[in-house]
């Protein structure tokens, strides 16, 4: 009977995630170098990691987006499925409620050996952005700072929140931060809502943080992005956790020119990613674009955007695949 109960035991308990701890205790698991991400491995070294990457939006067919019907089941069948296919890391846009992050905690622990990693994205207020047109509005930064917050606390399983219709809402008391890859801050930003604000606050000084700041470079708008991504920093510490960071960007304010681009406002203003860096993060930063093949307009009108090089070298149309 002993020996069954410790067998019970062992099979229950899986080995802890190895992760680096610095000298001061910080933890991490991922941290970016170069052009690349890396993990911390159980041999106690840093190896480069290919990321390869699933959406998970948080409702069901039948429902609204808003509603946030998933079930335990739902999750646990999903991961087994994005698992299978190859994938090693699930993005989510926003917050889920608290079944997503017990669901994911029961998933690894179930499987033991290579884990499914999450990177959690934090919504940025994008109605009351496009709406008021000025990133710098009080209520604006308000709200943003809050999401902020309640997304860190919900990732280490340390908040309540109340329901409010169309976000997730619960007790988060599973900590998942050692399932965590990155953070995502924000979302797809509107190119007349950037270019509004660079032209209202012109003369506002760079952001200058303990974890991220803007550079000389910056325009008003990124300065506003590298606090954000500051107080992001700031708060994960609280929890002794360093992860990668970046900002959600799109074609549409990217950095480079689209002569071929009909609509203006689809190629009016960058939001740069180099004008922001990291100053006291050791986990790193990074650049991550929305890319579709069906827009904005140029991707496909352009030929060079819509053909491509085999491996045999022939020219081939790309097209554009969608899967329910």
């Amino acid at each position: 009977m002993l020996l069954c109960g410790a067998a019970a035991i062992l099979g229950y308990f899986r080995p802890s995630l190895k992760t680096y701890a610095d000298a001061e205790g910080m933890k991490m698991k991922f941290k970016t170098e170069g052009t690349s991400f890396l993990v911390y491995e159980e041999e106690e070294v840093w190896k480069e990691i290919f990321v390869k990457g699933v959406n998970l939006g948080a409702t069901v067919p039948g429902h609204y987006p808003g509603e946030l019907p998933a079930t335990e089941a739902d999750y646990l069948r999903w991961f087994k499925q994005i698992d299978e296919m190859g994938a090693n890391v699930i993005r989510v846009y926003t917050v889920h409620n608290p079944v997503f992050y017990t669901s994911l905690v029961k998933y690894n622990r179930d499987k033991g050996q290579d884990p499914l990693y999450f990177m959690q994205g934090i919504w940025s207020p994008e109605e009351q952005l496009i709406e008021r047109q000025d990133a710098y509005d009080e209520e604006i930064v308000q709200m943003f700072r809050a999401e902020i917050s309640k997304a860190v606390a919900a990732v280490y399983g340390d908040v309540t929140v109340q329901p409010k219709h169309g976000q997730a809402s619960g007790k988060y008391k599973t900590n998942a931060g050692k399932y965590l890859m990155a953070w995502h801050v924000g979302t797809e930003w509107d190119p007349m809502m950037v270019e509004n604000t660079n032209k209202l606050h012109k003369d506002v000084p760079r952001y200058e943080g303990s974890h991220f700041s803007a550079t000389e470079k910056a325009s008003p708008f990124e300065s506003w992005l590298a606090s954000l991504m500051d107080l992001t920093a700031a708060e994960e510490i609280k929890y002794g956790w360093q992860h990668p960071m970046t900002f959600t960007n799109w074609v549409t304010t990217d950095v480079l020119e689209h002569p071929g681009e009909p609509l203006f406002e689809e190629d009016l203003v960058s939001v740069d990613a180099r004008h922001i860096e990291p100053v006291d993060w050791n986990a790193g930063y990074f650049a991550a674009y929305h890319v579709y093949p069906y827009y904005p307009d140029f991707s496909v009108r352009i030929r060079p955007y819509r053909h491509c090089l085999t491996a045999t070298g022939d020219i081939t149309r790309i097209k554009p695949t969608f899967v329910n």
